[in-house]
């Protein structure tokens, strides 16, 4: 195996992942790989290169290989060709996508308090090569993150490329500094309760007394516990 290439076992086929990087950055550490995907550590941080089965119940062990990758409490960024669905506005042509298949997908996704990166470029990464009312575009290729990912790299985000010879576009993610915006919306994640402190963190904060109307002391409260959760 070359110093700048990883590839995973495709059973007595080609390998269908293959992992390039140059000579100048840290070799990655193999961490597990499978049919469907490739994971390294490198820097402390976890990368997984995707190609889910096509057929929907041989995703079952690709789920559960990564639920497990999950709990390795390190920034971590997915990406790949993931076949399937998380919207019905994610494909254009073709038969409507399977509900069962895009709720399996969605459910993987939430289970593990998982993000799409953002994305700029083209909506759909997926061409069939066909034109007029043959013609297939579908959203099957995206990044996902953890929000130690997202904590890490804030600016982090992807571009789906023009297709050149293959019918799945190139998705190139960069880092950019992004100005944080003024009044940003605030977002509470389910993951937050199950923390150890979360109960404690809470309590204390509310239990804080304030002085006033109860619609004022009840949005100072608020505003507390908001502040003390973004820490």
């Amino acid at each position: 195996m070359s110093s700048c290439l990883f590839y995973n076992t495709s059973q007595n086929r080609v390998p269908n992942i293959w992992l390039f990087w140059k000579t100048t950055v840290a070799t990655p550490n193999m961490i597990h790989c499978s049919n469907q995907q490739l994971t390294v550590e490198i820097d402390g941080v976890l990368l997984s290169i995707i190609h889910v089965h096509c057929i929907y119940v041989s995703r079952r062990q690709l789920w559960y290989d990564l639920q497990q990758l999950s709990l390795s409490n390190l920034p971590w960024l997915m990406l790949g060709d993931f076949n399937a669905y998380l919207s019905y506005l994610d494909k254009q042509g073709g038969h409507r996508p399977i509900t069962a298949v895009m709720t399996d997908f969605r459910d993987f996704v939430g289970s593990n308090h998982l993000m799409e990166v953002p994305c700029n470029g083209f909506h759909f990464s997926w061409w069939n090569k066909q034109v007029g009312r043959l013609k297939i575009l579908g959203k099957l290729d995206r990044m996902f993150s953890n929000i130690l990912w997202s904590s890490k790299y804030p600016g982090w985000n992807y571009k789906v490329c023009n297709w050149l010879c293959s019918d799945h576009s190139p998705i190139v993610g960069r880092c950019v500094d992004i100005p944080q915006p003024k009044n940003i919306p605030f977002k509470f994640f389910n993951m937050w309760c199950s923390h150890s402190t979360f109960r404690d963190t809470g309590k204390a904060n509310w239990d804080v007394p304030v002085s006033g109307h109860s619609i004022y002391i009840l949005t100072q409260k608020l505003k507390r516990l908001k502040s003390a959760l973004k820490t």
